[in-house]
């Protein structure tokens, strides 16, 4: 089975989203004056319960419900903090970041899925995932490099965040100016590719296919993907191999604007 995703309606599904939950500042937030790094949370674990990312001891991601205001739901599979495009303003230097269920949850209320120690660079910006099943958790932590080296393009990069295998990602150009098309073959698990150029502007249109590696059948498309010049865009598979496409934990695929 394969399944076809409008990458217009990605962002439309985003933007709903967005209208039924609200993202918060933290409970002990501190603003950050002169130099920070910024991080990007992704919730990327099948099955996980509700979760927030706590760094240093404080929570720094949150989410709530319009009408619910004082309950914390956490960011459930697939989540990503701050939303689609933006970054969390953090202080620099080694930071301790937990992953921990919701004291609100059902499941496993309070439990700490994961705690990690890694440097962060003052000025910089990075990806932080949480990937595969919460039994046996772990993480992708990978720096976003901000620079455009030419304004009339767009960038992208390729990112496998199943963590029970790799993939094959095929990008091709639907629309009907100049052919283009890059296959990118056996991307291991939990790995992010380097940024890569691509046209971008009015009328410039690609799909991209998600794939087995073990005998390159499509599973997922996304169709409609229109970037934007002087954007850098994260294409990303996440989910499962081993579990069929319509699962909610199979594989799926989704890309967010990091600049």
């Amino acid at each position: 089975m394969k399944k076809v995703i409008s990458g217009l309606i990605i962002i439309t599904v985003c933007g709903i989203l967005a209208c039924n939950k609200q993202t918060t500042l933290p409970d002990n937030y501190i603003p950050v004056t002169g130099e920070h790094t910024s991080i990007k949370f992704l919730q990327l674990s099948p099955g996980a319960p509700a979760l927030n990312f706590y760094v240093n001891g404080l929570k720094s991601t949150a989410v709530l419900t319009l009408t619910g205001a004082t309950k914390v739901l956490g960011l459930t599979y697939p989540s990503l903090f701050p939303a689609t495009i933006g970054y969390a303003t953090l202080p620099p230097g080694s930071l301790k970041i937990e992953a921990k269920v919701t004291d609100s949850s059902t499941v496993m209320p309070g439990a700490i899925l994961l705690t990690a120690t890694q440097a962060f660079d003052a000025k910089k910006f990075y990806t932080f995932a949480l990937v595969d099943t919460f039994t046996k958790i772990s993480y992708v932590a990978v720096e976003d490099d901000p620079t455009i080296p030419d304004d009339t393009k767009s960038y992208l990069r390729v990112a496998n965040f199943i963590a029970d295998s790799a993939i094959n990602v095929v990008i091709t150009k639907t629309s009907s100016d100049y052919p283009y098309s890059k296959t990118y073959t056996k991307v291991a698990p939990k790995t992010v590719l380097a940024f890569d150029s691509l046209g971008a502007g009015t009328g410039q249109i690609y799909k991209i296919e998600l794939k087995r590696a073990s005998n390159n059948a499509t599973l997922v498309t996304l169709i409609n993907f229109t970037p934007s010049k002087t954007k850098k865009y994260t294409f990303f598979a996440r989910g499962l191999m081993r579990l069929p496409v319509g699962n909610t934990s199979g594989p799926g695929v989704s890309f967010y604007t990091n600049f």
